[in-house]
């Protein structure tokens, strides 16, 4: 009785750790951001040191935006790559695609029309 005790304890615990890794291989390689208007608070650059046996020294730059969603006034800290922080403005709106906290796109503004009468 105790080995399927056992059995059915450790086969719930297998089940759950397969889940959760289940869930990270899907939004590690499916997951494709959302696309959301944020207000670029300010923007921001890291440097790091970095050492490599192969190149010695370097510093890496870290791009670092601090934007605010439209439905909360608190502050989040986005990560992106060089290109992305020089399309971005400090002070203005953008409609950018988010994932895991890191902006993989900037969406072109879209234009409104004039009404017809």
């Amino acid at each position: 009785m105790k080995i399927v005790l056992d059995v059915i304890i450790f086969g719930l615990i297998g089940a759950v750790a397969g889940a959760g890794v289940g869930c990270l291989i899907y939004i590690c390689f499916f997951y494709k951001g959302r696309e959301i208007r944020i207000f670029v608070v300010r923007k921001r650059i890291n440097l790091y040191k970095v050492y490599s046996r192969e190149h010695g020294s370097y510093n890496v730059e870290h791009y670092v935006v601090y934007a605010k969603y439209p439905d909360s006034n608190k502050i989040h800290t986005l990560g992106c790559d060089g290109y992305i922080y020089r399309k971005l403005s400090a002070n203005r709106g953008h409609t950018v695609t988010v994932r895991l906290m890191h902006i993989t796109k900037v969406h072109r503004e879209k234009l409104r029309s004039k009404k017809k009468r």
